[in-house]
């Protein structure tokens, strides 16, 4: 994987975690600096084909990360999506009289760590 394949790996990461959606074409020209279109469709294409992504044919913002592509970050997904729920726990606890996440939100935690200390 080239640098800048990595880099638009990486925004399409930051996409996905922070929209629920990976950025669009244009956007990732305009994130990375490059000048053209098709030169972002044609590191997408390689990305595809080496197994780091998948896409719907022609779908817009339909860019998964496969779990090689997560390898590749050094990113493990499932760990990731605890994190993130623990922050939306943690929002949501803001809004309780009482929190009944407190149990959910140390429960995840602890479990990070375990897995943090097999690794």
């Amino acid at each position: 994987m080239t640098s800048r394949q990595q880099q638009i790996l990486r925004l399409i990461h930051k996409g996905i975690s922070q929209f629920d959606e990976s950025p669009s074409i244009r956007e990732l020209v305009e994130l990375t600096g490059i000048a053209s279109t098709s030169t972002v469709a044609y590191h997408i294409g390689q990305l595809e084909k080496d197994g780091f992504i998948t896409k719907k044919q022609n779908g817009p913002r339909s860019i998964r990360i496969t779990p090689i592509g997560y390898d590749a970050l050094g990113i493990d997904p499932d760990g990731h999506r605890i994190l993130r729920l623990i922050s939306e726990l943690e929002w949501l606890s803001e809004y309780l009289p009482e929190s009944p996440t407190e149990f959910l939100i140390q429960e995840l935690s602890s479990f990070i760590e375990e897995k943090r200390e097999y690794e």
